[in-house]
């Protein structure tokens, strides 16, 4: 029968396995919905997810689909595109700086069109003026630059000129000044019309690269020049983001807005649309696709050996869309002839950081793996159970020491078997004369007479010897000499 400590033990142990359970349970509730993800990724299930669009491809048997979970650079998307024409899909992108982008994801962008592939790029819907947002979030940190430089000197030339635009500056609240700079910002960032030469060197990889150098300024080789580099939208696609903030309901909902079809046979005559989101400014390059309310809001244009797609709102996309309002013949005229589509995760910030279990499926270390795992698990058993039964003790619990014994008793034990009986008088009588040390001038008297007690005693035959009267009788010298003193 099991003890009271291996019931405890196995009670320990069966409330561990039971969190366990719950916690995978709930970690793999977590994921399966989708709903850690970001809206639109196809990792996600639920209704803004667009996981439903990335099955309903890959149950296609014709069709190869994939993943990119590496961060989105011409480095990274060449090794995953190769020299195959695929059509890559980047759903949900976040325009939070509507005219500039980095320029090695333009780079990454414009080799799958330069292969010939298909770039389709759709916005996540907002109802809000992004543009407006941005520039007053810049002019802030244009201040805050300008205020720290003061203060650390580094702009003594034109200080003065600077302490009145601040003062300025400060008199006002940002978002009117950024209102009141909107206009001049639209005129400056107005994209100048491309020429025919511009549109035949689109798509050749020299061109690009040579606008590359251009945009970003490197006059260098060197790749840490250009990390962190921009190039302009407008100037480099011939498009520009607009925003028209709309109004919302009592209840916080949006009117339902739609979107006209206005080229491309064979597309639905118009597609629910839920964005502030169109574009402008757009070259002649461009094909408009769908309108709203006059305004462009799906465009195509060529570029190089393949073509570009943008699309600002996502909707019609996600899992929602669907199921409620489901337009096949857009999806895919979206794809387009490739028959391998790569959908974008990097830019929704779901990149796959290579770790231990990376290296084990890259070298295939799975037995390896197992191997360590399982001598861990034999460390663990070998500690926690014991394969040699216990040793049971033959002599009885009760013969180890005394029962019913105090401490005096042991100490008289200890007495008998150290001093033999006829010097048991004189140890008592040695033991009075330590402990009376500091008396001792005073109790030379009783000790004298003590002293020959214990001598008379001890010279007695064993058969008249009697310590313990003896012993009394030294007590009761002592005793009377004390009780006089006193």
């Amino acid at each position: 029968m099991l003890n009271a400590r291996k019931w405890m033990n196995l009670f320990a142990a069966a409330l561990f396995v039971a969190f366990a359970y719950g916690a995978i349970r709930l970690y793999l509730l977590h994921f399966s919905a989708g709903d850690a993800y970001t809206p639109y990724s196809t990792l996600r299930a639920d209704p803004i997810g667009s996981k439903a669009f990335y099955e309903a491809l890959g149950s296609i048997p014709e069709m190869r689909v994939e993943r990119n979970l590496q961060p989105l650079s011409f480095a990274s998307l060449k090794k995953v595109v190769g020299n195959r024409e695929v059509t890559l899909f980047l759903l949900g992108a976040n325009a939070s700086d509507p005219d500039h982008a980095p320029l090695d994801f333009v780079r990454a962008v414009e080799h799958v069109m330069a292969l010939g592939g298909r770039v389709v790029v759709t916005f996540a819907p907002t109802w809000e003026d992004l543009r407006a947002v941005y520039d007053e979030s810049e002019f802030r940190e244009e201040r805050i630059e300008r205020m720290r430089k003061r203060r650390m000197g580094e702009d003594e030339d034109d200080s003065a000129e600077n302490r009145d635009k601040d003062t300025d500056d400060s008199s006002e609240a940002p978002g009117k000044q950024a209102e009141a700079e909107e206009p001049e910002t639209n005129a400056e960032k107005e994209p100048p019309e491309p020429t025919e030469g511009d549109k035949e060197d689109a798509g050749t990889e020299d061109a690009k690269e040579d606008s590359d150098d251009k945009k970003s300024g490197d006059k260098s080789d060197s790749p840490y020049d250009t990390l962190y580099a921009t190039v302009e939208i407008p100037e480099r696609w011939g498009m520009r983001l607009e925003f028209d903030p709309m109004e919302r309901r009592p209840d916080g909902t949006m009117e339902k807005q739609w979107a006209e079809w206005k080229s491309v046979p064979g597309l639905p005559s118009r597609v629910s649309w839920r964005t502030a989101t169109s574009f402008s400014h757009l070259s002649d390059a461009w094909s408009v696709i769908y309108e709203r309310e006059g305004k462009p809001v799906v465009i195509e244009r060529p570029f190089g050996e393949g073509t570009l797609v943008l699309a600002s709102d996502s909707y019609f996309v996600s899992n929602e869309a669907l199921k409620n309002e489901r337009h096949p013949e857009l999806l895919s005229w979206l794809v387009g002839p490739h028959l391998t589509v790569v959908f974008d995760e990097s830019h929704l910030g779901i990149i796959r950081n290579a770790g231990i279990m990376t290296l084990v499926r890259g070298y295939g270390l799975y037995s390896a793996f197992l191997g360590l795992v399982l001598l861990a698990l034999l460390y663990i058993w070998k500690n926690a159970v014991s394969f040699v039964p216990p040793y049971e003790d033959e002599v009885q619990p009760d013969a180890r020491h005394a029962v019913g014994k105090d401490s005096a008793a042991g100490f008289t034990n200890l007495l008998r078997r150290s001093i033999i009986p006829r010097d048991l008088l004189n140890a008592c009588l040695a033991e009075y004369r330590r402990s009376l040390v500091y008396r001792e001038k005073d109790l030379s008297e009783p000790l004298s007479r003590m002293q020959a007690l214990a001598d008379a005693e001890r010279v007695k035959p064993t058969a008249s010897w009697n310590p313990a009267d003896a012993y009394a009788a030294m007590s009761r010298v002592l005793s009377e000499y004390l009780g006089r003193r006193n």
